[in-house]
């Protein structure tokens, strides 16, 4: 009859070896949480981006078209200067400065 409940308790001890085990399996790291929402923010962040890209390229073409001004090519000749490249690389070093805050951990 001791043997039948050392088998018993072996089994039941196994059982809750699993079920932590599982658990611990199912709960998200706290370090791969923060990573992927920095990940999640930044692709949210470019795809908001880039739309907002193509949206005021075709408003300056738009506009340009209306009033008979090349407002497209005044733009892109700004921005094709070394001053407007460099804005660019500042305004993508933000965006670089934006995920590392949201990747940090709180406290």
């Amino acid at each position: 009859m001791t043997q039948a409940r050392n088998g018993s308790n072996d089994t039941n001890q196994h059982r809750d070896e699993q079920k932590k085990s599982a658990q611990t399996q199912q709960q998200p790291r706290q370090g791969d949480d923060s990573v992927e929402n920095a990940t999640s923010w930044f692709a949210n962040a470019a795809v908001r981006t880039g739309l907002t890209l193509i949206g005021g390229v075709v408003l300056l073409f738009a506009l340009g078209q209306a009033v008979g001004l090349p407002l497209l090519e005044l733009v892109t000749d700004a921005l094709t200067s070394q001053t407007g490249q460099w804005l660019v690389v500042a305004f993508f070093a933000v965006l670089l400065i934006g995920a590392a805050q949201k990747a940090r951990p709180a406290g």
